[in-house]
């Protein structure tokens, strides 16, 4: 996936997007691990907070946001492609607290931000993020 922003020189800070991910741990009654894909989140928000943007990271249930761990840079299962950027999101404390502690989407409120973006399949969406999913800019 490739996100074309243009860097934010001016320091000034454009207004926040949310990135949903899911909170299944776990693919079906399979018992396999699962969580969202790291890169899908790293890659977009590292490059919507260059660009200016704040990032916020809300799940359905909230809380702590399962990594599939084929995406972990930090498991031994890791697919090491993409691990560069996943360092970089995790490497700075305030990312990481965010993706330990997403907020519960039912209580964003979506004129709180400017836009958004989710990597949840939209069977496994909750109805609020189905709806924000059919508006124009999300």
């Amino acid at each position: 996936m490739r996100i074309a922003v243009s860097r934010n020189t001016a320091g000034q800070r454009k207004g926040k997007v949310l990135a949903i991910v899911t909170s299944h741990d776990q693919l079906g009654g399979t018992g396999y691990r699962t969580g969202y894909w790291m890169p899908e989140l790293a890659y977009p928000y590292l490059a919507l907070m260059s660009a200016g943007y704040d990032v916020e990271v809300a799940s359905p249930m909230g809380g702590r946001a399962p990594v599939d761990p084929y995406s972990d840079p930090g498991s031994p299962s890791s697919q090491p492609a993409d691990a560069l950027e996943c360092t970089k999101l995790l490497a700075h404390e305030d990312h990481r607290r965010k993706l330990a502690n997403t907020l519960q989407l039912s209580a964003i409120k979506r004129e709180d931000y400017v836009a958004g973006r989710t990597t949840l399949l939209s069977g496994w969406l909750e109805a609020t993020a189905r709806r924000w999913s059919s508006e124009a800019i999300w």
